[in-house]
């Protein structure tokens, strides 16, 4: 699966050099993976996007944005079981799926998860 994401990382022309060099760097070493999976249409989505980009500086991970509606992450959204956004799931540096957060109900909520998905990531390292 991690193979598979990386492959369409780097397929996919929508996303950044940025984006997909850091993904590939964090796969590669030894640093947990979050996939973040949002819709451009989804307030809540857009209501945490600041905190979710500032994650990669506080903490040892790198963030992975995956919009629910490009079809090439379907392999992706099917195989995480991914059914509201903002979603969360950890990838250990193996790319192993180690936590996936709670169904958002608020921006608090959402922080919630994300704070404790942190939480996980710190106790791996």
């Amino acid at each position: 699966m991690v193979q598979a994401l990386l492959g369409r990382l780097f397929q996919n022309s929508a996303k950044s050099q940025g984006q997909q060099e850091q993904a590939a760097r964090a796969l590669e070493s030894d640093q947990s993976v979050i996939l973040q999976f949002t819709r451009q249409k989804c307030s809540l989505c857009s209501a945490v996007r600041k905190e979710v980009e500032q994650v990669p500086q506080a903490h040892q991970v790198a963030v992975v944005t995956l919009d629910v509606d490009d079809i090439n992450w379907l392999p992706e959204v099917t195989y995480y079981d991914i059914q509201q956004v903002p979603s969360f799931v950890l990838l250990n540096s193996r790319g192993k799926a180690l936590c996936k957060s709670a169904p958002p109900k608020d921006k608090d909520s959402v922080m919630r998860s994300l704070a404790s998905i942190l939480a996980r990531t710190e106790r791996s390292v």
